[in-house]
């Protein structure tokens, strides 16, 4: 009987302790940015520095540096704090909404955007931005 009664407590305490928040985007991240586009792609490396719901590109593209909010556990919303020009596909700046996935020290962000170069939108294509990402 007692036996059980060890038991039944230790899987009292297992049950009972917290999980630690894993979705804690802290630290420097490198990898590769991807951009799809129609028919084109874009590959280029990149490193990031989240902290404290701060982030700063390092190296990459477009280097950029502002604000991000996790809005659940797939979402994380991103405001870039600098001044751009408009002469480029201003969807290469981490900026918006992404969906977010955490896999060990493994992190992808991933961003759609319908967009399309015909008249009345008839050609819509799907473009995605996609950061993968290791700690």
């Amino acid at each position: 009987m007692m036996k059980y009664l060890y038991f039944l407590l230790a899987l009292l305490i297992f049950v009972g302790c917290k999980k630690e928040n894993t979705n804690s985007l802290d630290g420097i991240y490198t990898g590769v940015f991807e951009a799809y586009s129609g028919n084109r792609q874009l590959n280029t490396d990149i490193e990031i520095l989240f902290s404290a719901n701060r982030f700063e590109i390092k190296k990459g593209l477009k280097i950029g540096s502002g604000t991000f909010t996790l809005l659940d556990s797939t979402t994380v919303e991103f405001k870039d704090e600098n001044t751009w020009t408009a002469d480029f596909d201003t969807a290469l700046i981490l900026e918006g909404s992404y969906k977010y996935e955490i896999k060990g020290n493994s992190l992808i962000l991933t961003k759609y955007v319908m967009g399309g170069s015909c008249d009345l939108c008839k050609d819509l294509v799907n473009n995605r931005y996609q950061y993968s990402l290791k700690k």
